[in-house]
C-alpha cells in the first residue's frame, strides 16, 4: 500500500510519541477525536490514564476486546448502541434519560404505542398480570434489554413480535391464548417458560433452547415432550400424563408461578396438576 505524504507524516510522527495515550496518539496523527471516535472499529484498543473521554461520543463504536478500565471521564462520555462482548472491558453503567418512566413506558405498550427508543435499554421486566384486553405485543418488539416478561391473564395469542427479544429469560404465558411457540426458538438465553393452560401442544421449537431450565405445561395439550429429551438441565412440571417417550426430567418440585391462575384449566386438568 503506497502512503500518501499526509499519511507518511502522520506514521512517523506516531513513531516518534513516546506517550501511549490512545487519544494522544489520534491527535499526533492530525485527527480530531470528536470527529473519527463516533462509529469507530476500537476492537483491542487499550485506553491508558492517560486518555481523558469527557464529553466524547463514542456512540455506535466497536468495543470488541477495549479496554477501557483505567481511563478517565468515562462517565462522562456516549457510548450508545456500542458493540461489546464478553472481553470488553470498563464500560460504565448507563444510565437512562431524565424523562425514562417505566409505569409510563406500561401503560404506551397497553396502548399499542412502542416507548421512546431512548427508553428501550432501561426496560428490562415487564408485567402485564390480568390485562384482560391486552392481546398486541407488538410495542414490545424493539425491547432487546427485556429479561423478564409476564403476560398471565392477557388475551395474547401470538408471539411472534418477541422473536428478537434474545436477551430474555423469564416468560409467562400461563392463561393465554398462544398456541404456536416457533416465534420463541431463537429465545436462547431463556431459562424459565410458563405454558400453563394454553393451546400449546408442540414443544418442538423448544429443542435448541439450551438454556431452559424449568417449563411448566400445567394444562397444555402436549402429547410428546422427546424433542426435549436432550436438554439434560431441564424440569419439566405438569406435562400430560399421556405424554409419548421419555421425558426429560419431570420434577414435582420444579419452579411455579407465584400467582398461578387456573381459570383455563378444566376439572380434569387441575386433578393432574403437581403440587405447586
Amino acid at each position: 500500500m503506497k502512503l500518501t505524504p499526509e499519511q507518511k507524516a502522520s506514521a512517523s510522527a506516531i513513531l516518534r510519541s513516546n506517550d501511549e495515550s490512545f487519544l494522544h496518539l489520534l491527535r499526533v496523527a492530525g485527527l480530531d477525536p470528536k470527529r473519527v471516535l463516533p462509529g469507530a472499529d476500537l476492537r483491542g484498543v487499550v485506553f491508558t490514564e492517560h486518555d481523558d473521554l469527557t464529553g466524547l461520543d463514542l456512540s455506535g463504536c466497536d468495543l470488541r476486546g477495549t479496554d477501557l478500565t483505567r481511563a478517565k471521564g468515562r462517565e462522562q462520555a456516549l457510548f450508545d448502541d456500542v458493540l461489546t462482548d464478553a472481553s470488553t472491558r470498563g464500560l460504565p453503567p448507563r444510565r437512562p434519560p431524565a424523562d425514562f418512566d417505566l409505569d409510563q413506558a406500561k401503560s404506551m405498550i397497553l396502548t399499542g404505542q412502542a416507548p421512546p427508543r431512548a427508553w428501550w435499554p432501561f426496560i428490562t421486566a415487564l408485567s402485564f398480570v390480568d390485562e384482560k384486553a391486552f392481546r398486541d405485543v407488538r410495542p414490545l418488539a424493539g425491547l432487546t434489554a427485556l429479561q423478564t416478561l409476564d403476560l398471565r391473564g392477557t388475551r395474547v395469542s401470538d408471539v411472534t413480535p418477541l422473536a428478537g427479544l434474545t436477551a430474555l429469560q423469564t416468560l409467562n404465558l400461563w392463561g393465554t391464548r398462544v398456541s404456536d411457540v416457533r416465534p420463541l426458538a431463537g429465545l436462547t438465553a431463556l431459562q424459565t417458560l410458563f405454558l400453563v393452560g394454553t393451546p400449546v401442544s408442540d414443544v418442538t421449537p423448544l429443542a435448541g433452547l439450551t438454556r431452559l431450565r424449568s417449563l411448566d405445561l400445567t394444562g397444555a395439550p402436549v402429547q410428546d415432550i422427546t424433542p426435549l429429551r436432550h436438554l439434560t438441565n431441564l424440569a419439566v412440571n405438569g406435562y400430560n400424563q399421556d405424554a409419548v417417550g421419555e421425558r426429560p426430567n419431570p420434577a414435582p418440585g420444579a419452579e411455579r408461578s407465584p400467582d398461578a391462575h387456573d381459570d383455563r384449566l378444566s376439572p380434569r386438568q387441575r386433578r393432574h396438576r403437581p403440587p405447586g
